[in-house]
């Protein structure tokens, strides 16, 4: 499977509504070791703070498996809703960032024993210290997410726009661990994950590779992009 393919299922259409107001952002999913050894993995949705910050509700959909394989079966989905108070916030004040644990809900057979559909970063892709001085000022990037709750409903599947970074990744923006990117965002794409382009479409699919050895994650969306290097 090509990464191409396997990035338009890294993410989801977040919708929270509570206090007579609804809103929508991005969540992406991200797999956690459990332990030291990796011997396993934990399995969450994340998104910003602020977008489960006062609402009472959540929900989104997934797509599904077909039937015995790992692929997507296009126009069939199945909707996860519950409670803001299942999200779990970042204990930094400053990190505005959310988390959802997913594993158990998304191994669960759903319909006749049907699966859902999920391609996660790890944190083997997220750039760390070292990585970070091999980076450009100017890099080309990847943002993928639901900009004003934009959303293909049929094929269950989210808008990616490309742009580059509009400052140093290394340097700390302003003394904040934050960048700048130079790629349009509006409301919706708050949550949505950024990447590092490594890789050309020109090639078509003779150049399948797989997610997490050609896609460096290096931030989250909040109209503006922070990265936490602490």
């Amino acid at each position: 499977m090509h990464t191409y393919d396997q990035l338009i299922h890294t993410t989801t259409l977040v919708n929270t509504a509570g206090g007579g107001s609804y809103k929508s952002a991005t969540g992406f999913f991200f797999s956690f070791w459990v332990d030291e050894n990796k011997s396993g993995v934990q399995i969450c949705l994340i998104t910003n703070k602020h977008v489960v910050d006062g609402p009472t509700d959540y929900y989104f959909n997934v797509t599904l498996n077909q039937p015995g394989k790992d692929e997507p079966e296009y126009g069939s989905s199945h909707r996860f809703n519950g409670s803001i108070d299942e999200w779990v916030m970042h204990p930094k004040k400053d990190v505005d960032l959310a988390m959802l644990p997913f594993t158990a809900r998304m191994s669960y057979p759903i319909e006749n024993g049907r699966t859902v559909h999920v391609k996660g970063f790890t944190e083997d892709q997220v750039v760390g210290a070292e990585s970070l001085k091999e980076l450009l000022p100017i890099e080309e990037i990847l943002m993928i997410g639901y900009p004003t709750g934009l959303i293909d409903e049929h094929n269950n599947l989210p808008v990616v726009r490309k742009g580059i970074t509009a400052t140093s990744v290394e340097r700390a923006f302003n003394g904040k661990n934050e960048f700048l990117t130079d790629c349009t965002s509006f409301g919706g794409s708050s949550g949505s994950p950024v990447i590092r382009k490594t890789f050309s479409s020109t090639q078509g699919r003779k150049a399948a590779m797989n997610i997490g050895e050609r896609c460096p994650f290096i931030g989250c969306s909040l109209c503006r992009i922070w990265l936490d290097k602490r």
